[in-house]
């Protein structure tokens, strides 16, 4: 198993390469409907974490996935070589809040940034 490493410092995305070829990430998200919410003043972050498995996404459902940022998983591949399935997997994560995820409760920027830190320094 990698090193867990940086692929965007905004939303502090952080990615590791497992040793059965799957890829696992964890990221902070802005929810800005709860922002000053009752019960949510200052409470506007999320936590999401998922384990990203390409072998169980078709070719279709990858071009879906990636559409939003490269024209097709060719152009991934050339501009990306060896790194062409995180960059994929990155971009299903980044896609995908469905039954695979995790999302933690409302926290603070400061808690996520903390949970994050602590999660990744963990496992």
């Amino acid at each position: 198993m990698s090193k867990w490493y940086c692929t965007d410092d905004d939303c502090l995305q952080y990615c590791r390469k497992n040793a059965d070829g799957t890829f696992s990430f964890i990221e902070k998200l802005y929810y800005d409907t709860c922002n000053g919410d009752e019960g949510y003043p200052d409470k506007s972050y999320l936590v999401k974490t998922a384990t990203i498995d390409l072998k169980n996404y078709t070719q279709g459902m990858m071009e879906i996935y990636i559409s939003s940022y490269y024209s097709s998983l060719d152009q991934i591949r050339e501009t990306y070589g060896n790194a062409s399935n995180q960059i994929i997997a990155e971009c299903i994560f980044e896609g995908d809040f469905g039954s695979d995820c995790w999302l933690s409760g409302m926290m603070t920027e400061n808690e996520a940034d903390d949970f994050i830190k602590k999660y990744i320094s963990e496992r």
